[in-house]
């Protein structure tokens, strides 16, 4: 990556109103477009290597350019995320993928979508089953208008 900017994305409004925003690292490509260095941890509609442009009047909302071939994985636990995140991390890597960052409650991953949804899918189930109680969500697999309706880019 030549150079990196910090992109302060909108994650959504709550009830009143109120936003709320997540830092997000990219490179900058000119006239507003940035491909992104990492998925976010709470950002929906948007992974690792995507070029999105920001709005020109609101530089928190985005419009995807184009995909970069990864699905975004957000895995949500409370307590110690050290141990899942080296439970995790091994297997998303040998499908091809990264481990993209954390907060405290939160691990994120990108995997190329051509690793497969159900490898994807064996690696969270045995997670589950060797930690109990872990949420997870993928990213960018879903309209987040509804959060059910498969985008289906990867077709």
């Amino acid at each position: 990556m030549q150079s990196e900017a910090i992109l302060n994305l909108l994650v959504e409004k709550d009830s009143k109103g109120q936003a709320a925003f997540e830092e997000v690292l990219a490179e900058p490509l000119g006239a507003g477009n940035y491909r992104l260095a990492r998925s976010p941890g709470f950002v929906q509609g948007i992974a690792r290597g995507d070029v999105i442009a920001l709005d020109p009047v609101d530089s928190s909302k985005f419009t995807v350019l184009s995909r970069g071939g990864m699905v975004a994985i957000q895995v949500l636990r409370k307590g110690d995320l050290d141990e899942l995140n080296r439970f995790l991390s091994p297997r998303f890597i040998d499908l091809g993928g990264s481990w993209d960052g954390r907060s405290d409650s939160i691990l994120v991953y990108s995997v190329p979508v051509g690793a497969g949804f159900e490898a994807i899918e064996k690696a969270i189930a045995d997670a589950k089953q060797c930690f109990g109680s872990i949420e997870w969500y993928y990213g960018n697999v879903y309209d987040t208008r509804d959060g059910v309706t498969p985008l289906r880019w990867w077709e």
